[in-house]
This record gives structure tokens, sequence and C-alpha cells, in this order.
């Protein structure tokens, strides 16, 4: 974690005791894109552009527009239509299979400096 974003969490932590909910909240978005929240980016965007009511009740589903859906219905017409995309996109026949790519698998040698055992815990934490 960087310096700036313990200090904000710090900063967040003394407006929680103190019980200014606004500012815990400012610095609880801010926080996040300390650490590269993008959800958290988009709302402090919002923020500094002066929406700071709070959102709509209602659907966070979109239509093809981009205008909430302000029913069950619409909400389940917009999931249909995107259940069926992916469904289109995600499933589909294997493709066949490739002889060229059998017999360049089968012809290769290991490479013995490219190592095939486990990271250690160290490795992993670090990045070595």
């Amino acid at each position: 974690m960087s310096d700036e974003a313990f200090d904000i969490l710090q900063r967040k932590l003394t407006a929680r005791k103190q019980g200014d909910h606004q500012e815990c909240n400012r610095l609880r978005r801010l926080a996040g894109m300390a650490r590269n929240n993008l959800c958290a980016a988009y709302l402090a965007t919002r923020y500094l552009g002066g929406n700071t009511q709070a959102q709509h009740s209602g659907s966070l589903i979109n239509d093809s527009l981009g205008v909430p859906c302000k029913s069950d219905e619409a909400i389940v017409r917009v999931m249909r239509h995107w259940a069926e995309h992916y469904e289109g996109a995600l499933n589909h026949p294997r493709s066949p299979p490739c002889q060229e790519l059998d017999d360049a698998a089968n012809t290769t040698l290991p490479d013995a400096s490219i190592p095939d055992d486990a990271p250690g815990l160290d490795e992993v934490q670090h990045g070595d």
C-alpha cells in the first residue's frame, strides 16, 4: 500500500471516529482511487461534477439507449438480450483439430531455462 493510500485511510478512520459521515464517504472514494478501483474513481468524478444526490433506488440496469429501466418487464427484456448475446458469444462448437499444432507439440523439446515448478510464497509476495 502506498503512503498516500495509507494516509487517506488514516484520515478516513479519524472522520469515522468523529462521526463525520460525509468526509468518511469522500475519503472512502478517494481511497478506492488510490488502489486503482475504477468504481471509486467514477463515483468521485460524479461527486466532483456536482452530482452529490443519492442514486435513484430503482434499477441500475440501462436499456439500449442508456436510460435506466423503469419496470420489471424492461429489466427482464434487457437481461434476456444479454443472456442471448453471451450464449452465442461464449457457446460455440469445438474447432476442428489442427494437425500442424499437434505435430509441433509432439516434436518440440522442453526449454530447460523455463522453470516448471510451482512458485514459492516469497516469489508470489515479491513478484520475483
